[in-house]
């Protein structure tokens, strides 16, 4: 996971931080996992159900930091199948068997730009 400040598409810092998740999302799970980010996330339920459907991305912000979540939901084919056989495993919680399976958006197992998953 990686929180740090957007840049425009010459390389320019953006005004907002963002987190980029890829999610094995089924359309009939994302209305139990805005149920649970509802609280303290803003994002329309509509977009976000259609855009899981059609396997594209959607994002929600945090109210309290304006941290933007963008989640990612693949069709684990090609480049992005390849990207994900390259994921490297991180532990954050070993008491809890709690970890995250990470890669970037070029397929490298560590640094800026990585992206996630939970299990």
């Amino acid at each position: 996971m990686n929180a740090e400040p957007v840049r425009d598409p010459v390389g320019e810092p953006g005004t907002t931080l963002d987190v980029g998740f890829a999610a094995e999302l089924e359309p009939d799970a994302v209305g139990p996992l805005l149920v649970e980010l509802e609280p303290d996330f803003d994002g329309n339920r509509e977009w976000i159900a259609a855009e899981t459907r059609r396997r594209a991305s959607f994002q929600r912000v945090h109210r309290a930091t304006f941290i933007r979540v963008d989640v990612f939901v693949p069709p684990w084919t090609g480049v992005h199948l390849w990207k994900w056989q390259q994921r490297g495993r991180v532990v954050l919680d070993p008491t809890h068997g709690t970890a995250i399976d990470v890669t970037s958006p070029e397929g490298r197992r560590s640094g800026s730009g990585a992206m996630c998953s939970a299990s």
